[in-house]
């Protein structure tokens, strides 16, 4: 077997192993991924909570000024009792009437933020609901996803042994520039086809492509630099 022949062979097992290198660093990604969408599900039940806190803590406020009015009522009614002429009793009545008036506002508004809590309410509902199941789906794809990583990486490192055992025959002159080769372009050897590099489609000269039919020689393409054989 050629050396030509022989680097085909540890390139083969290269283009496996960067596939499966590229996806146990594509799984990191995609769990994160999940995490996010399991954080927006989680940032979603915060600003219902948040939503229905600060229509609570509304209620609480009309609720107060509500019976502050009714407070000012009660008084201006005692006083209604001590006066003695009809003006004064009228202009106290008017004065009771303004803040009748403006209790029926506020509780026109406490209906209004009553249904505010309602509604946040069914979206806390419905967020616990969404975030539950969320965590279900998303514990299962984690572990499909830890599962799936965990085969990756046996078949990895069984290419890497078989790797190791393509090397065997190649000499060091032949390895050094396909490892080179390798780090900077992928694949690092071409089939040339009608004088034509397979790596950068360029035309060759003839005399190199030419060479390209004899396996004992090295040569490299004069456009791309990577190593060149035919069939």
């Amino acid at each position: 077997m050629s050396q030509i022949q022989k680097l085909l062979s540890v390139q083969e097992i290269d283009t496996d192993i960067r596939e499966l290198e590229k996806e146990l660093q594509d799984i990191p990604a995609r769990k994160k991924e999940e995490l996010k969408r399991l954080a927006d599900e989680q940032a979603e039940l915060v600003a219902a909570e948040e939503a229905q806190k600060a229509a609570q803590a509304a209620i609480k406020q009309v609720e107060l000024e509500i019976e502050t009015h009714k407070q000012q009522i009660t008084k201006l009614r005692q006083q209604q009792m001590e006066i003695k002429t009809n003006e004064a009793f009228k202009a106290l009545t008017n004065e009771i009437e303004v803040i009748q008036q403006k209790i029926r506002l506020q509780e026109d508004r406490e209906l209004e933020v009553m249904e505010k809590v309602e509604a946040a309410r069914e979206r806390i509902k419905a967020g616990k609901a969404a975030l539950e199941a969320k965590e279900r789906e998303i514990k299962v794809d984690t572990e499909r996803l830890d599962e799936r990583a965990a085969q990756m990486q046996a078949r990895l490192d069984q290419a890497q042994e078989k790797r190791q055992e393509a090397l065997e025959g190649i000499t060091e002159e032949w390895l050094q520039e396909y490892e080179r080769l390798r780090e900077r372009r992928f694949p690092p050897l071409v089939r040339v086809t009608d004088s034509i590099c397979g790596g950068c489609h360029m035309r060759l000269p003839p005399s190199v492509s030419h060479d390209t039919r004899k396996d004992d020689l090295m040569i490299s393409c004069n456009f791309c630099g990577r190593m060149l054989y035919s069939d």
